[in-house]
């Protein structure tokens, strides 16, 4: 081992390969601290193969809890534009190795597309399965089960940028057969790995997949099918030996996302547990807990408790104004989501006056405008749920307020938006609503759409999805 690499750092990086390959994903996160501070002294220091090791293990263990500055540090990636700027490593750059390479190019990309930046994500996705797809034996000095562990992470990642960068369904279809492609692969090394080495790893890959497979199913409306890829995952991670506990919160999440737009009662109170869950599992430090919360609170607001879910995000709000640890694309992503609860609070407030006075509160449905345009005015871009369901929030206050014209545009809008991204489930409840507005428009009959409509909103109601 050359002289310039510190033993510790030998020590550190092979007990965290030995507890990757055993599925302790946990264990290994304890150290991600220390790994960081070791590999800050070495940034003058020529890289050897253990110190690129290092630096893929360290992304490996900050960026699943969201510690970009952390990951990126460990990358050597310290300005916001190092990656749109930067050139994919080449394997002349890592000593010759195409393994390393390829790894390091997967760790950037999945880097990027947690700063949201998916261009560059893809640059460095695309450049780090060329360069592992012609790997052969080489697997950098990592042991032989973890390097293809983390090849099947690296194929996962290209899945992830590739599904949601797309603008086609097409290119979604692609994603989704990688995914599945990977799934096959992984299962196959677990066979093989049975009571041998990278078992437990091969679980928490396996339930990753798993995990991204089934939020990409539900997204397209795939509703059972996701919830039977996300419930494997859960059982792997709870029956076996392996532990990830950041990777099954997230599985919870997405069976709570699943199970709240199944459109029942007993569907939310069974999501309402499930999020919670997902929040205690995320802990106190991670930022995916306000996720969770705002999730719980949607929820609460579709089974009528609108109390309940108010008191709930005020508070859930108050947290991430005082927490530090969240990056500024999560803040404003996570802001917008609490908005969009408040307006489908603020909403279902609305349609409660209704069902109780039998008269529209028309104030509270100016509100709701107010809410809904406010979620469509900023200035940076939205997530495509987030935009599709504020035109359909907008198109249903400006139904109830009389604006038959702006309603059609703003439900139309969300068509094409939900259409464009496919988002089922809000393009049906926009078509459903855009048919009932062109119908009371051609009856000119006020008094027959309201009765129309309310049907139509409680409907609407049930199934129009919580944004993820």
């Amino acid at each position: 081992m050359p002289q310039s690499t510190p033993p510790e750092l030998v020590a550190l990086v092979a007990a965290t390969e030995t507890q990757l390959l055993q599925g302790n994903f946990d264990g290994a996160a304890e150290v991600r601290h220390e790994l960081g501070a070791l590999l800050a002294k070495l940034r003058r220091r020529r890289a050897v193969p253990t110190v690129w090791r290092a630096r893929i293990l360290g992304s490996l263990l900050f960026l699943p809890r969201l510690e970009l500055d952390d990951a990126a540090a460990c990358l050597l990636v310290t300005r916001p534009n190092d990656l749109g700027e930067a050139k994919p490593l080449t394997s002349d750059m890592a000593g010759g190795s195409l393994c390393l390479a390829g790894l390091f190019n997967a760790e950037r990309a999945n880097l990027a597309f947690r700063r949201g930046e998916l261009t560059g994500g893809m640059k460095f996705a695309r450049a780090a399965i060329e360069l592992l797809d012609s790997r052969g034996a080489d697997t950098g000095g990592f042991p032989v089960a973890l390097a293809k562990l983390l090849e099947h992470l690296s194929h996962a990642w290209w899945a992830r940028l590739r599904w949601q960068g797309a603008e086609d369904r097409e290119a979604r279809c692609d994603a989704r057969e990688r995914l599945d492609d990977q799934i096959s692969r992984v299962r196959a090394f677990r066979r093989m790995a049975f009571d041998a080495v990278g078992h437990g790893g091969a679980d928490v890959v396996l339930a990753l997949l798993l995990d991204l497979a089934a939020e990409f199913d539900a997204s397209l409306g795939y509703t059972e099918k996701a919830a039977r890829l996300a419930q494997a995952g859960v059982t792997l991670l709870r029956e076996g030996k392996a532990r990830d506990d950041p990777r099954l919160a997230h599985l919870l999440y997405v069976l709570g996302k699943i199970e709240s737009r199944r459109g029942e009662e007993d569907n939310f109170l069974v999501a309402v547990e499930l999020f919670r869950s997902a929040h205690a599992l995320y802990g106190k430090e991670h930022p995916f807990r306000f996720r969770a919360k705002n999730q719980e609170a949607q929820c609460l607001v579709r089974t009528g408790r609108v109390d309940d879910a108010a008191a709930l995000l005020a508070i859930a709000r108050g947290d991430l104004d005082d927490a530090s640890n969240v990056s500024s694309g999560e803040r404003t992503y996570v802001t917008d989501s609490f908005s969009m609860t408040a307006l489908w609070l603020n909403s279902r407030k609305a349609r409660n006056h209704a069902r109780d006075h039998g008269v529209e509160d028309i104030e509270a449905w100016k509100g709701c405008e107010r809410d809904a345009l406010a979620i469509l005015d900023v200035q940076h871009v939205l997530p495509a749920r987030l935009r599709a369901d504020s035109l359909l929030q907008l198109g249903l206050a400006r139904a109830r307020l009389g604006k038959t014209d702006e309603a059609e545009r703003a439900l139309q809008d969300a068509c094409d938006e939900a259409a464009k991204a496919d988002l089922a489930t809000i393009q049906i409840a926009a078509q459903f609503m855009l048919a009932e507005a062109q119908h009371a428009t051609d009856n000119k009959s006020d008094k027959s759409a309201n009765r129309s409509n309310a049907a139509v909103h409680s409907w609407i109601a049930a199934v129009s999805p919580v944004p993820t």
